[in-house]
């Protein structure tokens, strides 16, 4: 009963939803054991009656698989609903393995990846693996403009240099900001991150706050690109499993009200609004792209996609719908530049 639930529904249970299914489990036990446990207990040869009833049940499972093992294979294919849904939780950056810095490695700052013509004048987006999901997208539009990107993201890691943090995200970020005071000709520094891992303690955002006086007094224009609203469920698993039972759905079971999202956020978006206006900083807050204003939520589907490609990074198709809006809000932003 838990477990099915558990599919529907695709998230973890609130304490009303688990009292309510303990109450359900205890009531489908009494019936059972009013109907079925206690007319045993009482009948005559229990174990001679019990052993003929395996046997029957027994007999019957052997006659049900031998039927179904007759079927043609491709009746038990997934169906292609299914796995239109389950296709965009592996919709990653195409270059992921060639250029995301995962757990435990330290980048080499000369081998970055590079997106667009190495003629182009060169922007650098250096984040987590939120940044890697964006990647492509946002370098596509660039290239429009005869702009290039540097990609530095690493997993898990800050994009400034955390003291309080694990040791290799120290040196991956101590190696790409040397690579930024090396190189004056690269003006546009993108910032992206999941912000509310990364500033827990106050030494996180005083650290944050010198790390941005730097890459200011170096003469780079940062822009700082907020985080996506955080899903409640995993949207392309549980349309998957919901589509594989028959199970309708509508937008607002992929959806996460602004209460929610607003609770889990607010504070580290204050603090981020205070290092914008105290630096003049470009700030790209991408949620606004995701509010519906039919269910005054945000979603993470629209128009029969999926925007997500789990609960928390987008999807190939969900950063592609925003690449173009984050791009002319960095070009209007730097115009002058351009």
């Amino acid at each position: 009963l838990f477990a099915f639930y558990r599919l529907v529904l695709g998230k973890n249970f609130e304490v009303i939803e688990t009292v309510i299914l303990v109450l359900i489990s205890i009531f489908i036990a009494l019936v059972l054991f009013l109907l079925i446990e206690k007319p045993l207990q009482v009948r005559k040869h229990n174990k001679i009656w019990i052993s003929r009833l395996y046997v029957m049940f027994l007999f019957l499972f052997l006659f049900l698989f031998q039927a179904n093992h007759s079927r043609e294979i491709d009746e038990y294919k997934i169906p292609s609903e299914v796995n239109k849904f389950l296709k965009y939780r592996y919709e990653n950056n195409p270059r992921l393995k060639e250029c995301r810095t995962n757990y435990m490695q330290i980048l080499d700052s000369k081998k970055a990846c590079l997106y667009g013509s190495s003629n182009f004048p060169k922007a650098v987006l250096w984040g987590d693996s939120m940044a890697d999901q964006l990647i492509t997208p946002l370098a596509n539009e660039f290239n429009k403009y005869k702009y290039s990107i540097l990609e530095f993201s690493v997993a898990g890691c800050p994009p400034y240099i955390n003291k309080s943090t694990k040791d290799y995200c120290i040196k991956n970020s101590k190696a790409v900001l040397n690579f930024l005071i090396k190189n004056n000709s690269i003006k546009h520094v993108i910032l992206h991150a999941y912000w509310p891992h990364y500033f827990n303690q106050t030494q996180e955002k005083n650290m944050f706050a010198d790390f941005i006086k730097t890459l200011v007094n170096l003469g780079k224009e940062v822009h700082i690109i907020y985080m996506p609203p955080n899903m409640i469920v995993d949207p392309p698993l549980l349309l998957a499993r919901r589509a594989l039972i028959g199970y309708g759905f509508s937008r607002l079971d992929i959806s996460i009200s602004k209460q929610d999202y607003e609770t889990e956020t607010l504070l580290t978006t204050k603090f981020l609004d205070s290092i914008v206006k105290k630096y003049n900083l470009n700030k790209i807050n991408i949620s606004e792209y995701f509010w519906d204003p039919k269910t005054l939520k945000y979603s993470g589907f629209n128009n029969g996609k999926v925007l997500y490609r789990d609960n928390i990074h987008l999807s190939q198709y969900g950063a592609s719908t925003i690449a173009g809006s984050i791009t002319d809000k960095i070009l209007k932003y730097n115009k002058k530049n351009f």
